[in-house]
């Protein structure tokens, strides 16, 4: 098992023995954390679980959006770069990593992250409202480019 590990085939969950079961049980916490508005406290639990089971969105988007709720963007922004990794299908990843590059003045990888998230939208009736969001978001940022390049 620890060669698994070492060769990648593992994660440190397997190697000390923590089930499925107890990270999805830490995961269900986590997440009741976050939609409790216990941002911390769910940021420890994902922070956890993304040590324990590297592997899994999920986890990284928890981790991410707990940090951005706690207002530290840099950090969440290099969290949802890792959900992304694991889910390249999640237009919300992308759209969140958006909200964190302006927060941090960066609105041409902004835009980006945006039109990413539209492009993942497209012919996805239940990402009808996420798409909405990110053009909104996408249109007022690129106004704001053109103004201030005018």
């Amino acid at each position: 098992l620890a060669i698994d590990f070492v060769a990648g085939r593992a994660d440190l969950a397997s190697v000390i023995g923590i089930t499925d079961d107890e990270l999805e049980a830490l995961y269900v916490f986590g997440h009741r954390y976050y939609s409790c508005g216990k941002y911390e406290e769910a940021r420890n639990f994902f922070r956890f679980l993304c040590l324990h089971r590297h592997i899994d969105a999920r986890f990284w988007f928890g981790l991410a959006a707990s940090s951005q709720m706690l207002g530290d963007p840099e950090n969440a922004m290099h969290a949802y770069r890792l959900a992304g990794l694991l889910d390249s299908d999640d237009p919300q990843i992308p759209l969140r990593a958006a909200e964190c590059f302006i927060k941090l003045d960066h609105p041409t990888a902004a835009i980006t992250a945006l039109e990413n998230s539209l492009a993942l939208s497209v012919g996805r009736p239940e990402q009808k409202a996420l798409a909405g969001r990110g053009l909104m978001m996408l249109n007022r940022l690129k106004s704001q480019l053109g103004s201030s390049h005018g």
